[in-house]
């Protein structure tokens, strides 16, 4: 089946533009933002990993009950999971800015000792928690449930208590193509369509007069 120059070149930049490749791709900005629970809410603040950069924190939502003891939020699913005083783990909605549904689901729940911080790993589906019993802890976990039977150790005899942790593994970005970069890879595959175009359209050509000829003769 033949493509018109027009379908090719369209299938072409909608490629570029899902891939995102060639220079000019750059990384969207990380927003450095630090979110912690205080008195039963759930407050943002400016961090850039050495210190505050906003003067004051922002209440995002409050009247929590039970109270929270920890929280991990999960930017790309838009998910908050958070432990509570009541021994569970439950997860609601958030976009960064406040809840996005009106209720939170509790995924897990019995916890003994009791949870004082949290955070999960997506990519690697691990959730890490530290507890009433000053240990730090990790468990299989996919988001909805936990994956494996018990929780393993990783250190202990923390004094004073850890109140709330939070572990990174990786950097986020997203790659975002931009028109340099559309531009420098469209073009060359621009060229080659036009050119190939041609030579196949001065072959029919060809072969159209030399059958005239035959014909002819």
């Amino acid at each position: 089946m033949k493509l018109s120059i027009g379908k090719t070149l369209a299938a072409l930049v909608l490629a570029c533009a899902a891939l995102g490749l060639g220079v000019g791709a750059q990384a969207a900005p990380v927003t450095n933002l630090l979110y912690a629970t205080e008195a039963d809410d759930l407050r943002l603040i400016g961090f850039d990993g050495s210190g505050f950069t906003s003067g004051f924190a922002t209440v995002l939502e409050s009247g929590f009950s039970p109270a929270w003891t920890g929280i991990s939020y999960d930017p790309g699913a838009e998910l908050l999971y958070f432990s509570t005083a009541s021994n569970d783990l439950r997860v609601i909605g958030f976009d960064g800015s406040g809840f996005t549904s009106g209720f939170a689901t509790v995924l897990e729940s019995g916890f003994s000792p009791g949870w004082t911080g949290i955070s999960y790993d997506p990519a690697a589906e691990l959730l890490y928690f530290s507890t009433m019993a000053n240990d730090l802890r990790v468990i299989g976990f996919d988001g909805s449930g936990f994956t494996s039977g018990f929780a393993t150790i990783i250190e202990s005899g923390f004094s004073p208590s850890w109140a709330g942790i939070s572990i990174i593994t990786e950097t986020p970005f997203m790659v975002v193509p931009t028109p340099a970069a559309l531009s420098l890879i469209a073009l060359p595959l621009l060229l080659l369509v036009i050119v190939s175009h041609r030579l196949g359209a001065r072959r029919s050509m060809n072969e159209s007069t030399r059958a005239v000829r035959r014909c002819a003769a």
